[in-house]
């Protein structure tokens, strides 16, 4: 059984390629509402873009970095940009998976913590994947008055959708149970531009386009492009690209994985694309590779 960790839904980006999904897209904003009416769903999601997530209806179970959160209906949570996580996501009895999301980019999110006008400070510690956010009365009626909008006139109104978001926001930080949520939006904001070379060693062998690389480091795709030559001094294709089959020839070398194991987790869904690459760098297949290590080993 393929394990999940390489082949991941990249959001806001999934939700925008799917026209069954209840969406508002602004220049630096997403509204998506999601519903799912099946049994659990779990997927590994890289999340590209700073989010908040409301549940609605049905239990939401996060497994990050940061540790394992459960949260059910009525709960909220703030997800920063670049994080990984599992989500499984799990309907009520009889009933549906409902959520509302908000995916920020960073010119967008600068703006909103900047117009807070609150003073706080980035914290020295490290930054959590994934912050409970608090619920109270006053969101509770906000969010009531964001489902109907869907569809409406009122969801192509940049003007009022980036006023009604600030609004949710001034209604987080003033929620009792958020006072330290204040201090994690400031240390988002001081983390938006990451090491490109970190980045890089970090996604390599997953299933990301560069301009989802481009977003998660911080930087625009033209940026990100020219930086990554200077940095590296060839394409990010090229150096993915090589960079995936060192991995897998390090994995072959080291590991007792089977070659259709080794190609997934070093970023090849198809294994015989994975064998032409292979030996077109290295001059023999993976399984000759592995063939020609034992027989050195047994020479020995």
């Amino acid at each position: 059984m393929r394990p999940f960790c390489n082949f991941m839904l990249t959001i806001p980006r999934h939700i925008k390629s799917s026209t069954d999904i209840p969406s508002i897209f602004l220049d630096g904003l997403t509204l998506v509402q999601y519903q799912r009416r099946s049994s659990d769903f779990k997927h590994e999601i890289c999340v590209s873009q700073h989010s908040l997530v409301f549940i609605l209806e049905g239990t939401k179970l996060i497994h990050s970095a940061s540790g394992d959160i459960k949260l059910g209906k009525g709960e909220a949570f703030f997800i920063r940009k670049g994080c990984h996580i599992m989500s499984e996501m799990v309907p009520e009895a009889g009933g549906v998976f409902n959520t509302i999301l908000f995916f920020f980019n960073d010119s967008m999110f600068n703006e909103f913590v900047d117009s807070l006008n609150i003073e706080g400070s980035p914290s020295n510690s490290e930054v959590p994947s994934v912050f409970k956010v608090a619920r109270s009365e006053p969101i509770e009626i906000y969010l009531s008055s964001i489902a109907p909008l869907f569809g409406t006139p009122l969801a192509r109104d940049e003007q009022f959708l980036r006023l009604k978001v600030r609004e949710l926001l001034h209604y987080i930080c003033a929620s009792e149970g958020n006072e330290a949520f204040i201090n994690f939006l400031y240390s988002c904001r001081n983390e938006m531009k990451s090491d490109l070379a970190s980045t890089m060693e970090r996604y390599f062998n997953k299933n990301i386009s560069l301009e989802d690389m481009a977003e998660l480091s911080g930087r625009s795709l033209s940026t990100f492009k020219r930086e990554f030559q200077k940095l590296f001094g060839t394409t990010p294709a090229r150096w993915i690209r090589d960079r995936r089959l060192a991995w897998s020839a390090q994995l072959i070398r080291n590991s007792a994985k089977s070659i259709s194991e080794i190609s997934y987790e070093s970023g090849y869904e198809s294994l015989s694309h994975f064998s032409s690459l292979f030996r077109k760098n290295y001059g023999i297949t993976p399984r000759e590779y592995r063939s020609g290590l034992k027989s050195s080993k047994s020479e020995l």
